[in-house]
């Protein structure tokens, strides 16, 4: 079960995001709308060296290997709908990171 984070501005309306991109990423994955879960991370004001800036949004997808191809469909999906859903709220974003996040292989014991 994939589990997706949003860490965006907190003016960016979270509880309609984060459902949208759980549902495109389920669709690019073939599963199910309770397939892939998600929360969100408010964060403060988006900088750069500069000062304030466009807000970003990243999106991380935590989740098993599924192989390449499915991992750049879930990317491109989310962030196609971050993109749409940016459009539909007249937001102006300075860009969208989207990772899928693979677990690490374990760590032999030290002990």
């Amino acid at each position: 079960m994939p589990v997706l984070t949003l860490t965006a501005p907190s003016e960016v309306d979270h509880s309609t995001l984060v459902p949208r991109l759980c549902l495109a990423v389920a669709s690019a994955l073939g599963l199910t709308a309770h397939d892939v879960v998600g929360h969100s991370v408010p964060s403060s004001t988006t900088f750069d060296g500069a000062g304030a800036a466009a807000p970003w949004l990243l999106v991380s997808i935590h989740g098993s290997h599924r192989g390449d191809e499915a991992h750049t469909a879930a990317r491109l999906a989310a962030e196609e709908s971050a993109r749409s859903w940016a459009v539909d709220a007249g937001i102006d974003l300075g860009g969208i990171w989207v990772e899928w996040m693979p677990p690490q292989p374990e760590s032999p014991s030290t002990t």
